[in-house]
């Protein structure tokens, strides 16, 4: 199987905070629209990761190099990239940095429009956060309670992420709250 090895300096601490979060999001993840990890290392100040090689383009190059895509291009990115989330917010994890950037195409082509993806897949696990046990106890498993406390989790968390892909409840809330960081 073909893969890839993304090694990460963890001497700076953001960068090793970042890289052992991706790691333990997505060693507890298994999802055909999600990068798949296969394992990790720890070799002096180098944290190395053994992920799924994805053969195709970020969505964000896709758009960049056609313009608008196909309605039923369009389509399969949807549907798996709702997958992929739905997934992970079964099992109470925020992505928290969904752009087109963290969207491979997997099978397709930057120039050949009639060929859709075979499946979109998420990656850059970096800014994922898990819901502490205290979030889930505090929703009682009630998927209703459990979705409010991810809504309640995403505005305190607006900080992160690209905040031009942002919720515009996140927006509103930050207007309310913190004008100036948009």
């Amino acid at each position: 199987r073909d893969v890839v090895l993304k090694v990460t300096n963890i001497a700076k601490k953001e960068h090793a905070t970042m890289c052992l979060r991706e790691a333990a999001v997505l060693k507890s993840i298994s999802h055909p629209a999600i990068v798949g990890l296969y394992g990790e290392h720890i070799m002096e100040a180098y944290h190395i990761v053994v992920m799924e090689a994805l053969h195709g383009p970020e969505l964000h190059d896709l758009i960049k190099a056609r313009g608008a895509l196909k309605e039923t291009y369009v389509r399969v990115v949807a549907r798996d990239v709702a997958s992929g989330l739905s997934h992970l917010h079964r099992r109470g994890v925020l992505h928290r940095d969904v752009k087109p950037d963290n969207v491979i195409c997997v099978g397709s082509s930057k120039t050949a429009d009639d060929h859709l993806p075979t499946r979109c897949v998420l990656i850059d696990f970096g800014l994922a956060r898990t819901l502490s046990p205290a979030d889930i106890d505090a929703a009682g498993f009630n998927q209703e309670e459990l979705d409010k406390s991810l809504s309640r989790l995403a505005i305190d968390m607006s900080a992160v992420g690209n905040r031009h892909y942002s919720a515009p409840e996140i927006k509103n809330c930050a207007l309310k709250t913190c004008p100036e960081a948009l």
